[in-house]
């Protein structure tokens, strides 16, 4: 098989790990008419059950055909609950589960006009001075703070992978819009999951976005009130560390919005 997917994300509340596995998942194509998920199972020598689990769109397992793409479960180590994926091209594939790691991206949005008018007495004639703002005080302040949460969070992950002789990794705008809807939208829609009522999984969002990858995660925590607070906390869990310390990601995307913290990883 020439393309491999592996899977890992890490999902994260304040002072606590939700789930304790990391769940890995590689594609698989349908070659024949005459395949069926028993068929497969029995090739790739995985329990059916666990095949159906992994492909919830397939109600009838005979009722597959040519060209499509199933999934094919398996376990990796580490902590934190989610999946992401990654793929890598070629005769000699990657096969690692740790390949999930998160972006934090947050930008605040503000509109709003101001004008004022003045008249001078002193001097002959009069003279008129309008001026126009944006955004109030407390909206300015608000997206101030999460644009400079996010990029600290960059800062500290960028630190931790120099010590471990990493290459950096590229804050992507794109990834970074991605990440602060993905945040909004946990925070408005009361859910904390890697799968989005909106958006679907993560790799669906990027899909939507137009993100490119060859390797891609994402990493979620809520509750923490600083960068070196949230990080500290993925830090200390096995999984989440996996993610930020994974030497194929060469960008990522983070948010912060409101107490929830997203990270996005890709490689492309």
């Amino acid at each position: 098989m020439i393309l491999k997917k592996s899977v890992l994300t890490g999902l994260l509340a304040l002072g606590t790990i939700v789930g304790a596995t990391a769940a890995s998942a590689a594609p698989c194509t349908v070659t024949t008419g005459n395949d069926t998920l028993s068929t497969i199972a029995k090739q790739q020598g995985i329990n059916l059950n666990d095949l159906f689990k992994a492909n919830p769109q397939i109600t009838n397992g005979n009722n597959i055909w040519p060209g499509m793409v199933l999934n094919l479960p398996g376990i990796g180590a580490g902590q934190g609950l989610g999946f992401g994926f990654g793929s890598g091209a070629g005769t000699n594939v990657d096969k690692g589960t740790n390949v999930d790691t998160g972006t934090n991206t947050d930008t605040g949005s503000h509109t709003g006009t101001g004008t004022g008018s003045d008249t001078g007495t002193t001097n002959p004639g009069t003279g008129t001075s309008v001026e126009t703002g944006s955004g109030s005080d407390s909206t300015v302040q608000q997206g101030t703070t999460e644009s400079a949460f996010a990029s600290q969070v960059v800062d500290l992950v960028n630190q931790e992978r120099a010590k471990a002789g990493l290459n950096p990794l590229t804050s992507d705008s794109a990834l970074s819009a991605m990440a602060l809807d993905k945040a909004k939208d946990m925070y408005n829609n009361h859910y904390f999951d890697h799968n989005s009522p909106t958006y679907g999984s993560p790799f669906d969002m990027m899909n939507q976005y137009g993100i490119k990858y060859t390797y891609a995660g994402e990493n979620i925590a809520m509750g923490q009130k600083t960068p070196q607070e949230v990080m500290t906390s993925w830090m200390n869990s096995e999984g989440h560390r996996q993610n930020i310390m994974n030497p194929n990601y060469t960008k990522i995307g983070v948010s912060y919005y409101n107490g929830e913290w997203v990270q996005e990883f890709i490689a492309n």
